[in-house]
């Protein structure tokens, strides 16, 4: 699978275990700016070195692995956990004057239209 977007944030490597870590890579998808999209991406092991040369606002399609498993929770209730799981990442545009847009701007992009395409 793949998805098109801009980067909003690169996180930290995280160090789960001696033998396992993982790196969040935050996307904006938003095909239609009254409905943004921000998805979280993981990159783990070998893969969490993808996003060293990225930056925030870089325009880049991301190529990953949609991975997903059933756990019971401590309450007996089956849960279902989905991970997008990138493996690879082009950049198609650098910005390096990326500046992010104030939640007030956003607030002030009503229409009056409160419904919700879903």
């Amino acid at each position: 699978m793949e998805i098109t977007g801009i980067i909003l944030r690169i996180e930290k490597t995280e160090n789960v275990s001696e033998k396992f870590k993982k790196r969040r890579l935050i996307l904006d998808y938003t095909e239609n700016i009254k409905f943004p999209q921000i998805i979280e991406l993981t990159l783990v092991q070998s893969n969490v070195d993808l996003a060293n040369k990225l930056n925030q606002g870089d325009e880049v399609k991301v190529m990953f692995n949609l991975r997903g498993k059933e756990a019971v929770d401590k309450n007996g209730i089956k849960r279902v956990y989905n991970t997008l799981e990138v493996w690879k990442i082009e950049v198609i545009k650098k910005s390096p004057d990326f500046v992010e847009l104030p939640v007030s701007v956003m607030e002030n992009a009503d229409d009056g239209n409160d419904v919700l395409p879903f």
